[in-house]
């Protein structure tokens, strides 16, 4: 159900993505599986991020990471951060999306989970630290991300991420080129 959840939020399919991840939620409660309650509430938050529904989304987000850190779920941990710099950057609250995202950030290196499919966060945070104004420190992000394996998403994320900050800069015929290659 987590990964039926997973497709279908990536599908646009809204509805059956909630149903999915409700269900998996309460099954998870129902066999009293505390070890996967991190990735039941992960993938409910990741729903209602989406939704819009961000009091359900705080408080799945809120319980995840607790459950992460009981249970040893450091994965789920990691991407409930991504969900929660999500939720933040939608609502405009640039410097909790920035302290989500850079603590994921954080986490990731210490962990050597250094794959960018696995935690797609680089976008948000280099988003975030453009609209902060910290050009820079966008730039490094995308420069840590083009350390890893090539990928087409890496160079999606780089090529807008890059976009974004040429905008910022107020080159304007370099945005166009790098949004259009992206």
């Amino acid at each position: 159900l987590f990964y039926l959840a997973r497709i279908e939020i990536l599908t646009g399919a809204w509805e059956s993505a909630q149903t999915h991840a409700q269900q998996a939620l309460e099954l998870t409660l129902q066999g009293k599986h505390a070890g996967e309650l991190a990735w039941a509430t992960l993938i409910e938050a990741l729903v209602e991020a989406h939704l819009g529904l961000v009091g359900p989304a705080r408080r799945h987000i809120d319980e995840g990471l607790d459950a992460s850190e009981r249970f040893g779920a450091h994965s789920a941990g990691c991407e409930l951060l991504g969900v929660l710099g999500f939720l933040e950057l939608s609502l405009g609250n640039l410097t909790e999306a920035e302290r989500a995202l850079s603590r994921l950030s954080e986490k990731v290196e210490v962990m050597e989970l250094r794959e960018p499919a696995l935690f797609r966060f680089h976008g948000d945070l280099v988003e975030t630290l453009v609209l902060l104004g910290r050009l820079d420190d966008a730039e490094e992000v995308l420069t840590r991300l083009a350390r890893t394996r090539e990928s087409t998403w890496a160079s999606v994320v780089d090529a807008r991420g890059r976009g974004l900050i040429a905008s910022a800069r107020g080159d304007v015929p370099l945005a166009i080129a790098k949004l259009e290659e992206a």
